[in-house]
């Protein structure tokens, strides 16, 4: 299976992706937060956490990624 940080590269630099279509879901405080890709903001170098707005999210809380609405990736 690929994992949250291939997957999150994967739909940035892939030229055939529609960054809109996808939507991330991470654990924060016991429940599963969505996030439209869109929003996140990875940083050059960094294979730990994304960024939304002024939290660092680390990848390993990331359990779902949906595109147009379908549910693609989960985390088992």
């Amino acid at each position: 299976m690929i994992t949250a940080l291939k997957l999150l590269n994967k739909i940035r630099w892939d030229p055939n992706l529609k960054k809109e279509d996808y939507v991330v879901g991470f654990l924060d405080k016991g429940k599963i937060k969505r996030v439209p890709f869109v929003k996140i903001t990875i940083e050059k170098g960094n294979k730990f956490s994304f960024c939304i707005e002024d939290s660092e999210i680390p990848f390993h809380r990331i359990r779902k990624v949906w595109w147009q609405g379908k549910l693609v990736w989960e985390r088992g």
